[in-house]
């Protein structure tokens, strides 16, 4: 189940060139860690440039409204093969700590491949006092730091805290993309209350919601038929549930909005009109379906501000 899981993130990946290719949006960094070019569908482009075009601009709005990226820190719970530091590192928006952590297998492949491209070390601060090692799958430079993890032994997260020296007192953004889902219940609760050991932080969380309706039942058989079962989703099936579940967890506020609506109501218009003029699009029906499917939570807590949404 682990290794279905860890391909999700090749799949994830896949999905980001096939967007990047079309113009949906702009990674230089993304090409560098997928083995295939594969041309998704409409529909499936369309929601990676929701997604993607959504966390910039949360992260984006998190680094200027709480002293500016330099004042600012991230901490990305199973990164995979996400390329979001290359990006803002590379475009004004190079927080002073990036840390990201995941299985041990992705952050050695991971590693390896920023060992061997010099665009990436350059986005990623490589100089010769930094470590880059992937036997051990570590990174670690002045500004962006990556570390085996299981984030079902929140002990292992502790680990990572402590060997890249983030502090726990500045303006943290923890970001989670489909990572907590796959957790069983109990333990994805222990990471989002670990979580709140960051004195000033935003938790922003994007994952499946609704799986008691019709497309939502497709949707669970299909990843438990791929071995990567979303075992969180029956708890926290709602946004409601999902808002409910990190103010029990010590968190102070919550907000939780379907895909859907931050498509049409929060990106900016001028952006989504832009990529919906890119493919023919003949599926709204679906599209709407589908995008009421996945949601972004954020949490917050401690003197921050957030984006608003």
């Amino acid at each position: 189940a682990d290794l279905a899981v860890q391909a999700t993130a090749d799949d994830a990946g896949q999905s980001k060139v096939s967007c990047v290719q079309l113009g949906f949006y702009k990674d230089d960094f993304i090409k560098f860690f997928v083995r295939k070019n594969v041309r998704r569908s409409p529909l499936i482009n369309r929601g990676y440039f929701a997604r993607v075009t959504a966390v910039r601009a949360i992260m984006k709005a998190f680094f200027e409204k709480n002293g500016g990226p330099s004042e600012c820190q991230v901490f990305c719970l199973g990164g995979g093969f996400d390329t979001t530091f290359f990006h803002m590192s590379t475009n004004g928006y190079r927080p002073k700590l990036y840390v990201e952590v995941d299985f041990e297998r992705v952050t050695q492949e991971k590693t390896a491949i920023i060992e061997d491209t010099p665009e990436l070390q350059a986005a990623a601060c490589v100089d010769s006092n930094s470590r880059v090692d992937k036997e051990q799958g570590v990174v670690e430079t002045s500004c962006y730091k990556m570390y085996p993890c299981d984030l079902r032994d929140t002990s292992t997260l502790d680990d990572a805290v402590a060997r890249s020296g983030i502090d726990l007192t500045k303006p943290t953004l923890l970001l989670s993309e489909c990572v907590l889902v796959y957790l069983k219940p109990e333990e994805g609760n222990g990471v989002i209350s670990w979580a709140t050991r960051f004195e000033r932080a935003q938790f922003v969380t994007y994952e499946q919601i609704h799986p008691d309706d019709a497309f939502g039942r497709v949707m669970m058989r299909n990843l438990q038929s791929r071995g990567s079962p979303l075992y969180s989703l029956p708890a926290f099936p709602t946004e409601e549930a999902q808002e409910a579940r990190y103010k029990s967890l010590g968190w102070e506020n919550s907000r939780s909005i379907d895909m859907d609506t931050i498509f049409y109501s929060k990106l900016d218009k001028d952006e989504v009109q832009r990529a919906s003029n890119l493919e023919i699009f003949d599926e709204l029906e679906e599209w709407h379906l589908i995008s009421q499917h996945y949601s972004i939570t954020q949490a917050w807590k401690g003197d921050v501000q957030t984006i608003g949404w």
